[in-house]
């Protein structure tokens, strides 16, 4: 956890989440796809069943009976006094095979602190189709996985 700079000291930018896929057969891959808001540029981050049902079901305004983790976490958030300000998608991390793992943070905001807190972008991702908060991607981690537009 740190104190987080709302500009991050860093290039970010705005992204939606665009598409939400499941390989076929389904247990295969599940994933989401992050495009800027302001440009051609798209991504596709690859998660877990679990994470992709954590975002699918309030995309599609399925709700569940009761509580899931990510609801939990909103409303301990909410009985804190705490909001998520925004998802940021910061970085790749090298796996040594040819892939990696995104690195993501959730930032929220009590008064007037900001608090960035290191997660999984699934997480984050959940969290933010609750609130919809802004998602943030670094422009050095966009370029390096969607290419430069110039």
């Amino acid at each position: 956890m740190t104190d987080a700079d709302p500009a991050g000291g860093e290039d970010w930018v705005p992204c939606r989440l665009s598409q939400l896929f499941q390989s076929d057969p389904p247990a295969e891959a599940y994933g989401v796809v992050l495009r800027e808001e302001d440009g051609p540029r798209a991504f596709p981050i690859h998660i877990g069943p679990p994470e992709w049902m954590a975002i699918h079901r309030p995309v599609h305004g399925q709700a569940m009976a009761r509580p899931m983790t990510h609801d939990l976490l909103m409303a301990c958030l909410e009985a804190l006094g705490t909001r998520p300000e925004e998802v940021r998608v910061r970085g790749l991390s090298a796996d040594g095979e040819g892939g990696g793992v995104f690195l993501g943070s959730l930032v929220l905001r009590r008064g007037d602190e900001m608090v960035e807190i290191d997660c999984r972008p699934s997480d984050a991702l959940a969290v933010a189709v609750r609130c919809g908060c802004p998602i943030q991607v670094a422009r050095p981690l966009l370029e390096q996985v969607a290419g430069d537009p110039e």
